[in-house]
Order: C-alpha cells, then sequence, then structure tokens
C-alpha cells in the first residue's frame, strides 16, 4: 500500500516538472496564505492526519507550521495517540518559472501516550496475570531541511524535501518503573539524545497568492 502510495506521488512531483513549460505564471515565489495536508505524516513510525499552513513573510521567506493527530505507533502493543507540531522558517534560495528551491530551519515537538500490555508470571501460584502500563513519549528537537516547491496546478502547490537534526526524548512510564532501553537504545524509560531524519510530501491549496 505504501509503495502505491510513493508510486503515486512520485509520479505526480514528475508531472509538474515536464508540465511546466505548458502553464503560463510569473517567477516562482511563496503564496500570501496556504492550507495544506502531508501525507508523508501517515508513512511515520508515529504515523498522524497532519494538516499545514504557510504563510508568506517577505518575498522569500515563509512561515510554515504543522499539526498532526498521531493515531498509532510502531513501539505499543495495544494502542497510541498523541500531536505532533512542526514549525520554522524557509527561504528561497533558487525559484524557476513554476518551482523553486527552499532552504529552513524547523522546530518539532511530539507528544505520544501508548500503552503497553504484559504478562506477569506468578511463580507461586504458576499462572500468568495481564497486566498494562501508560508510556509517555515527549520528542524536542530543531531540523535543517531542504526541498523543492512545484506549481501543480493554478492553485495546488506540491512540495517535497527531506530534514535533518537533532532532539531530545524523555520517555516516561506511569507505574514508574525503569525498562531496559531496548530498539536502537531509544525504547525504555529515561532521556536521551537522538538524531533526527524526516521526509516531507505536502500539497496544499493557495488560498491567497
Amino acid at each position: 500500500m505504501i509503495k502505491h502510495i510513493l508510486l503515486l506521488i512520485l509520479f505526480m512531483y514528475f508531472g509538474t516538472l515536464f508540465s511546466q513549460d505548458s502553464i503560463e505564471y510569473k517567477k516562482y515565489d511563496f503564496e500570501k496564505l496556504g492550507i495544506g495536508m502531508s501525507p508523508s505524516a501517515v508513512m511515520n513510525i508515529f504515523p498522524a492526519l497532519q494538516f499545514s499552513v504557510d504563510a508568506r513573510m517577505m518575498e522569500r521567506v515563509n512561515f510554515t507550521g504543522e499539526l498532526g493527530y498521531i493515531f498509532n505507533g510502531s513501539y505499543s502493543n495495544s494502542w497510541t495517540q498523541g500531536i505532533r507540531v512542526k514549525s520554522g522558517f524557509q527561504y528561497l534560495i533558487s525559484r524557476r518559472h513554476t518551482s523553486g528551491t527552499t532552504m529552513g530551519l524547523l522546530l518539532l515537538y511530539r507528544y505520544s501516550k501508548e500503552n503497553h500490555e504484559y504478562k506477569d508470571y506468578h511463580s507461586d501460584a504458576g499462572y500468568y496475570e495481564l497486566k498494562e502500563y501508560k508510556r509517555n513519549r515527549q520528542l524536542y528537537g530543531m531540523m535543517l531541511s531542504l526541498g523543492t516547491m512545484s506549481q501543480y496546478t493554478e492553485k495546488i502547490i506540491f512540495e517535497f524535501g527531506g530534514a535533518i537534526g537533532l532532539g531530545h526524548l524523555e520517555i516516561r512510564d506511569d507505574d514508574g518503573l525503569s525498562r531496559s532501553t531496548g530498539w536502537f537504545g531509544y525504547n525504555g524509560t529515561g532521556e536521551f539524545s537522538i538524531p533526527l531524519f524526516s521526509i516531507n510530501i505536502n500539497f496544499r491549496y493557495m488560498i491567497n497568492r
């Protein structure tokens, strides 16, 4: 399913590149105001329905913000819920007829609560008891981004890019127990400094050009 979504997005992206010469627009710049959706957020290890808002601050400077509702996670064996907030500024480092290349600085915040179930063995009585605990995760981070933006139609902008950075991750369990770090060292209780990497795919509608 994810492979098909990625192929469709790449097809649309390259379609914008080949169709630019047939559309008569002025030289690309940021829209004054736009709202959109980021399908790449669904393919995250914390998948979310994520929406965006963009506003031009100056000719080559854009404010971008995203808010997502996390509805699942890769670590829990029961359920995961949370929010993800990403905001920052982009600078248009080059622009062509209907597309441009951007570089930006982004701040990231993610909060999630997940439920874990496990079997506790009582050796004296010889049976298993099903128990659960809730885990809270908070991530603060900063990333540098690089991407391209293409005018797909008169009102639709397609953005594709990536970002790298550093983050601070805090993991706490509500039963107060300390658990091992587990997968890649970031799945136990405690505080960690971690590298950040993300792919961004965004479609947005220009409310005001």
